[in-house]
Formats: C-alpha cells, structure tokens, sequence
C-alpha cells in the first residue's frame, strides 16, 4: 500500500443525453424546442428555448431541415461531420451563422452559445419531415468553452495538445 497521492484534477460537469426528439415548430404545438439549462423540451420557439426544429418544402420542392436559435443573444455553428459528439471539444467566439439556422444534417456537430453565456453542443442522429434526432451536452460552468472531459495520462497529467477550431 502506498502513501496518499495529493493530484489536482480539475474539470467542470458536463450533463448531456441523447436521443433527444424535437418536433417540427413549423407543424407541431408542442417539444419542438430544446432548453440545455433546464435539461428539457420546450413548447414554444420563443427563449427560454435554446434551439429548435424545422422542415419545410418550399414551392419548388426544396426541403427546408434546419435547426434555428431564436433570438440575436444565441449563437449556433456547424462544427462539421465527425463520428462521435465528442470530437467537439471546445467551442470557438468566431464562425457563428449571421442567420441564426443551421442545416440538420445527419452526423453533424454544431456548437450553440447561449444568451446567458453558457457553451452546449449537439449531434442530428436522425432527421425527417416531422422529428429530428439529437444527442447533446452542456456546459454548466458560464463562459467555459470546454465541451468534453479533458483527458489525463496515467500520473494524472493533462496532456498538452494543440486547440483545433472547427469550421462549418
């Protein structure tokens, strides 16, 4: 047995889920929003909604999928495909979509600032005319621009390694 081992570790709570269904806010009344600081769905487009789902088709047949932020407070980015959520691991200040949408493709990441300052992220599993398919997460810690655990070698250092933005 050895003596007591004194390693800071530092890291913030990350709460996430997946499986998460939102409805059409173009065709649906209710759950076609998303509200990471209170963990749950919302009924309404409008704040304190964070993000929401539609899909429309437009007069000469082009399908409308996007999810939207619903204020100019609220940020929203594709983070590009990756095979995980976690291969978002940071979220930038730069590269916002100036229309506040964002198309739902499946395998995307996107990265969403909220207006009260808060990082989430989240990943389309699945999409189609009525519902969109999300696995997400959130950072709890207000303006902290971490979005994964940051991950430790064996003596409980942090690596260091480089800071890799992601760009739509």
């Amino acid at each position: 047995e050895s003596d007591l081992s004194w390693n800071d570790v530092f890291d913030t709570p990350r709460p996430a889920g997946s499986a998460l269904v939102l409805r059409n806010a173009f065709a649906a009344l209710d759950d076609v929003g998303y509200d990471f600081s209170a963990f749950s769905r919302t009924d309404s487009p409008d704040p304190p909604t964070d993000i929401f789902y539609g899909y429309r088709v437009d007069s000469t047949g082009y399908v409308y999928q996007q999810v939207f932020v619903p204020d100019y407070g609220t940020n929203i980015q594709d983070a590009g495909y990756a095979t995980s959520l976690d291969a978002v691991d940071f979220a930038s200040t730069q590269g916002w979509s100036p229309s506040g949408t964002v198309e739902a493709v499946v395998g995307h990441n996107y990265v969403v600032w909220t207006r009260d300052n808060h990082f989430a992220k989240f990943r389309v599993t699945a999409v189609s005319a009525t519902t969109v398919t999300l696995d997400w997460a959130y950072q709890l810690d207000p303006g902290n621009q971490e979005l994964a655990v940051t991950p430790t070698t064996d003596d409980g250092v942090t690596p260091r390694r480089p800071v890799v933005w992601l760009r739509p």
